[in-house]
């Protein structure tokens, strides 16, 4: 006797069952079935929630002991987005660490410069009309000015970078956007690092400080407007390309502000300590 366990989302009853020569027993929403050499029945008087007579819609895995059911949902559009961007997101992650911006006071500096840059080089996308009629009260998200702040409580200003900053519009700046706000769910522990260097959200860490709402109920609701801009598939794949360029840019001017050489990456096998 071979015993098989079948597992349903939301407790709901399959409409098929290709049953082969076995004897077992399963419960299906709270209904007790006999399986019994290729038939199916009640064994209770109730009647089943759903008669087993149509093709399937969802897919069996038998392994040695258990079928398992198994579905593939669509991804949303901010999902894509952060998966697609997922290798270039981790290099700029394990980049701002392998610098050390929280060890001394002149390299939080550095680091906040690297900000003004690039904070400077999205903030004109917080105050766009057609994205503030999407995601309400977006131009108030904008933290160019925060970190401006944050520089002159160290006695510091903004970095002048030498080159045209780059100046996204359309669905590229999307994906720029993206990154900006995804930063600032990124930024707990660059918070924490700050504190211990004495910055706090009303002294010199004004820009990584958590959003009014919390840090994930504020990114959960940017996540949905960002979804229920409803894109063509042309137009996600201009916003994920945007997001790219924008991780790209970061690491340039990290390079440029920290002084390393172009193209410099984080020490093979780094593995950066963020608590």
């Amino acid at each position: 006797m071979t015993d098989f366990i079948c597992s349903f989302v939301n407790d709901s009853v399959p409409k098929y069952l290709k049953i082969i020569n076995f004897h077992s027993q399963t419960q299906i929403s709270h209904h007790l079935f006999f399986i019994d050499s290729g038939s199916l029945r009640l064994r209770s008087s109730e009647k089943p929630a759903v008669q087993v007579l149509s093709k399937p819609s969802i897919k069996f895995r038998r392994s040695s002991k258990d079928i398992h059911m198994s579905e593939t949902q669509e991804l949303t559009f901010a999902k894509r987005l952060k998966e697609q961007t997922a290798t270039i997101h981790d290099s700029v992650d394990n980049l701002v660490m392998s610098v050390e911006p929280f060890t001394n006071k002149e390299n939080y500096i550095k680091f906040l410069k690297l900000q003004s840059v690039f904070h400077k080089a999205v903030d004109h996308i917080y105050k766009d009309p057609e994205l503030n009629k999407a995601i309400p009260e977006l131009e108030y998200m904008a933290r160019y000015d925060a970190v401006t702040q944050d520089l002159a409580d160290l006695g510091d200003k903004p970095y002048e970078y030498g080159k045209p900053l780059p100046h996204e519009t359309g669905n590229k700046a999307i994906g720029w956007l993206y990154c900006a706000e995804g930063s600032n769910l990124g930024a707990a522990f660059l918070f924490k690092h700050a504190q211990k260097l004495d910055y706090n959200g009303e002294h010199g860490a004004r820009h990584l400080a958590p959003h009014p709402n919390g840090r994930g109920k504020h990114w959960r609701a940017f996540v949905e407007h960002l979804n229920a801009l409803d894109l063509s598939p042309e137009a996600e794949a201009e916003a994920i390309q945007g997001a790219k360029d924008a991780f790209a840019f970061y690491k340039v001017v990290l390079r440029e502000t920290f002084g390393l050489p172009e193209g410099a990456e984080a020490p093979e096998g780094f593995v950066p300590h963020r608590h």
